[in-house]
């Protein structure tokens, strides 16, 4: 049945291009990032109150995070993943409602993940230098059946383990070996909302539970993708927002990376755009020390927008991306409204995904 008759036109949202929550690997052997000038203080100086990792301190936490670079034939790869992992919110941005889903809605917003995932093969078909290092980020909720398919076709997978929408983490599943060991995600994946100027209690507590979730990681054999958000504290509010976001937000991010790596091994690092180059070098510097490395979220960025933070980070020590609703929101709100045709919209999912990939890659 089309999704139109199927969903009666649903009434549809159009979600803030400053949301916040996508994710993603994939990209390129022998990637070169670009160097600041050696001869500039070091980067990690930069951030406020970060103490750069040396000597037996940085022995010390490469020993106890298990720091290894994501690699394919010994060769670092970017990681290129498209972000599809959204869940309650997407049905409410989709359908104007804030209270449960009907059925038939969650079942024509699953295949419209399974069209997301239509599109980035797609992609892979047409350009074949990819393949070896696409990845989808996607839930077992609404994304019912896309990570089977997406290892059927040797895409790497990362699945959310975090409950949505929460300012103090919870994991989700309740049973995470369980859940790991049954689906056994590449890059399980956690969102956090973390502060460092906010309270110090529900970041301690977050750290402990963080801590748990990577050691967990770890054992199912598996690399820690930690999104890191940092939403204004009540003090901060009062910072005009493009202020907060290139000058005041690069620091706080830095100075959280380096506060959680203290007590949770993090391999993947996926951030908010830094706004100046340097602020990205720094954060990528920061993530190497522990072995780590950092990835750029889309944060449902304009095209030109995105371009620029993209180019920004590839050229700056990022390894790569998890850009979600700048790939494919038109093309699923276009699908379930019956304005496109399912080929129309996994084309265009494909175009846009071999767009972004090759402006990181450029």
């Amino acid at each position: 049945m089309a999704a139109d008759r199927l969903l009666h036109r649903p009434v549809l949202l159009f979600p803030s291009e400053r949301g916040r929550g996508e994710l993603g690997p994939a990209a390129r052997h022998g990637r070169v990032s670009a160097r600041p000038d050696r001869q500039a203080p070091h980067p990690a100086r930069a951030a406020r109150g970060v103490r750069p990792l040396r000597g037996r301190r940085l022995r010390q936490a490469l020993h106890r995070v298990g720091g290894r670079p994501f690699r394919v034939g010994g060769n670092p790869m970017s990681l290129l993943i498209l972000a599809v992992d959204q869940r309650p919110w997407l049905t409410q941005a989709l359908y104007g409602h804030t209270t449960t889903a009907l059925p038939a809605e969650r079942a024509a917003v699953t295949d419209g993940k399974h069209m997301v995932l239509e599109g980035l093969l797609a992609a892979l078909d047409a350009e074949p230098r990819l393949a070896a290092h696409a990845g989808i980020l996607v839930d077992d909720q609404l994304g019912a059946g896309v990570p089977e398919r997406a290892r059927a076709h040797r895409v790497a997978l990362s699945m959310p383990v975090e409950r949505g929408g929460c300012d103090v983490y919870e994991t989700e599943p309740a049973d995470l070996p369980g859940f790991l060991a049954h689906f056994r995600p590449e890059f399980p994946k956690v969102l956090v909302r973390y502060n460092v100027e906010g309270s110090a209690a529900d970041n301690r507590e977050q750290r402990s539970r963080l801590a748990k979730v990577s050691q967990a990681v770890r054992d199912a054999g598996g690399r820690f993708l930690f999104e890191l958000l940092v939403p204004p504290t009540p003090a901060q509010r009062s910072i005009p927002s493009d202020v907060f976001d290139n000058e005041v937000r690069p620091g706080l991010i830095h100075r959280a990376m380096a506060e959680i790596v203290e007590e949770v091994p993090v391999d993947v690092w996926k951030l908010e755009h830094l706004g100046a180059p340097e602020h990205y070098w720094t954060a990528a510097d920061l993530a190497a020390q522990t072995g780590g490395e950092c990835i750029l979220l889309g944060a449902n960025a304009p095209r030109a927008t995105l371009d620029g933070w993209l180019a920004d980070a590839g050229a700056n020590g990022f390894t790569g991306f998890a850009i979600g609703r700048s790939i494919w929101w038109d093309s699923l709100r276009g699908l379930l409204a019956g304005d496109l045709t399912r080929p129309e919209a996994i084309a265009a999912v494909a175009a846009n995904y071999r767009h972004f990939a090759g402006t990181f890659l450029q």
